[in-house]
């Protein structure tokens, strides 16, 4: 009986050892194909004619608590050459660190862009403005009027970073602009006031997925890497502690 049961535990035990080095090199298969498929994608963005580069998406600074000073160009969104700096934090005095602002980028599969009914379809399902600089916003239609009204913003990650008005549902123009594409874009949320960052986060990044979803695109980091559930979770982490402060 003893034997039995040895057999058994020895079974079950390199069973346990098996399934874990597997899920291990799956997850490991996985992310060097990712990052392999990123390195490729990222060769080939246009340069100086619809440059991936330094875009700015223009936000009013935030501090610790959230309170806005002046306007100031802030974000930029794009290649990995203008991009190399390790993302500021922020230190409240207690250790907590969080950055001034969290992106997305959405990047274009197989050299086939996202077209002007493309994104606006996206837009308009997730009730998108068009607005300020030529971007759009995800309004907080509870603190409209109050400090940090937008969620998040979607720039064009093609330099200047803007987008043609005929994208906004309320468009009224003439110009149809069909022939309008773009390799990506980017999706930028400024750290708002404390109590409300994670909460926006999590709405942030479901537009994300639904967008990317609907795009069929790749979602990476700022600098063009991949964007791992570790990298999401740790955004989050951050902003717990913010809203903690």
């Amino acid at each position: 009986m003893q034997t039995v049961v040895f057999i058994i535990g020895t079974i079950l035990v390199m069973f346990v050892v098996f399934y874990m080095f597997y899920v291990s090199y799956s997850n490991k298969r996985k992310t060097t194909k990712l990052e392999r498929d990123y390195s490729e994608f990222a060769k080939n963005l246009p340069d100086d004619d619809g440059t991936v580069g330094p875009v700015k998406i223009k936000s009013k600074k935030v501090d610790v608590v959230g309170e806005q000073t002046e306007p100031k160009p802030a974000v930029p969104a794009g290649s990995p050459a203008e991009q190399n700096e390790p993302e500021a934090g922020v230190n409240d005095g207690t250790g907590a660190k969080w950055a001034p602002f969290y992106q997305f980028n959405i990047l274009a599969r197989d050299h086939k862009p996202f077209t002007l009914a493309q994104l606006k379809e996206v837009f308009a399902k997730e009730k998108l403005t068009y607005g300020e600089f030529d971007v759009f916003y995800k309004y907080d239609q509870q603190n409209a009027n109050g400090k940090n009204p937008d969620i998040f913003r979607v720039g064009n990650l093609i330099k200047p970073g803007t987008f043609p008005p005929q994208l906004s549902v309320n468009y009224s123009g003439t110009d149809a602009n069909e022939d309008w594409s773009t390799k990506g874009i980017c999706v930028i949320m400024f750290t708002p006031s404390s109590r409300i960052a994670e909460n926006r986060f999590v709405m942030t990044l479901k537009f994300v997925e639904n967008a990317n979803n609907m795009l069929d695109g790749l979602v990476c980091t700022k600098d063009l890497k991949p964007m791992t559930d570790d990298i999401i979770n740790s955004y989050r982490e951050q902003l717990r502690e913010h809203d903690h402060v």
